[in-house]
């Protein structure tokens, strides 16, 4: 399945024109590469409706809304940083900007979705599922929408993932302390000497001493989690793919399967050129045995 380039080009230039648009800057490019690897699962057969989980600014419904009849972007009504939800404004006006005419926002949440069984022929999400404190319920609720033999498409985080996340979140770290350094050192620069100034410091700016270290990290040394779990070494053990899996077997879904989406953290990334990072993935999806150790993975569901 595809998406026709000319669709791609509408999209960048609509963004062009309208960065507010974006969650953040470059986000269409920098997610484009993941949802150009979802298509790889798209149901082969006509997907009349499609409901989306998690639809944040609306990017990924704009993109797939040619291959579906109608699609329903959903995701928290009001603006929650902790679930990582932007509220529903943006992609209603992505929307209206895209003039997509088989497109709607539903306010809702995932756990309880207000809309009766069997609606879909597809359900999907796009790294959301981590974010959602009962899963469980989330994947019931996708279950019971959906038609007899649709499909639920969920993008997730591996254990792999998790095992790198403190690298970025190290990085941040520091780059705050640089910043706070810089801005008590250089009196000449640009800020004023006003550390709330300096680039970086939105948040270290308030960090004034040991207490409010512990206030602003409060699980430190580790990084705050990710997801809705308690720890970051919670979302080592969950984010593996056997649990990936009983949890959505345990939802009721018939058939599961869990396939990489790719292997290579966020600094080989940097580091490596594209043609070279296309042939290590490449390889490492070609043997089985190295599944488990994917920074990310495709579930395809299929509802009895």
């Amino acid at each position: 399945m595809q998406v026709a380039a000319s669709w791609r080009e509408a999209i960048e230039s609509t963004l062009a024109r309208n960065p507010s648009l974006e969650t953040w800057s470059g986000h269409f490019k920098h997610r484009l590469p993941e949802l150009e690897e979802i298509l790889l699962y798209w149901p082969r057969n006509r997907v009349n409706s499609a409901l989306e989980i998690g639809c944040g600014n609306g990017l990924a419904a704009t993109y797939f809304s040619p291959l579906v009849g109608k699609i329903v972007a959903s995701d928290l009504a009001q603006i929650d940083s902790q679930a990582h939800s932007i509220g529903l404004e943006q992609a209603r006006a992505f929307f209206a900007e895209m003039k997509l005419s088989n497109a709607e926002v539903l306010g809702c949440s995932a756990e309880k979705i207000p809309l009766p069984d069997q609606s879909f022929d597809l359900v999907y999400g796009i790294y959301c599922l981590e974010h959602i404190p009962d899963r469980h319920a989330a994947l019931k609720e996708t279950r019971r929408v959906l038609r007899s033999g649709g499909e639920a498409l969920f993008t997730v985080p591996g254990a792999a993932w998790a095992f790198f996340f403190p690298f970025g979140f190290y990085t941040e770290l520091f780059q705050r302390i640089g910043a706070r350094l810089k801005a008590k050192f250089s009196p000449s620069d640009s800020s004023g000497g006003n550390p709330r100034a300096a680039s970086g410091e939105s948040q270290a700016a308030k960090v004034t001493g040991a207490a409010t270290f512990f206030r602003y990290y409060p699980h430190f040394p580790f990084p705050e989690p990710h997801g809705h779990h308690s720890s970051w070494p919670a979302e080592l053990r969950y984010y593996r793919i056997s649990q990936w899996e009983r949890l959505v077997r345990n939802a009721g879904f018939c058939e599961v399967e869990i396939e990489p989406l790719c292997f290579l953290p966020k600094f080989a990334k940097v580091l490596l050129p594209k043609s070279l990072q296309g042939r290590i993935e490449k390889t490492l999806k070609a043997k089985p045995a190295l599944k488990p150790y994917a920074q990310f993975y495709c579930i395809r569901a299929i509802a009895p």
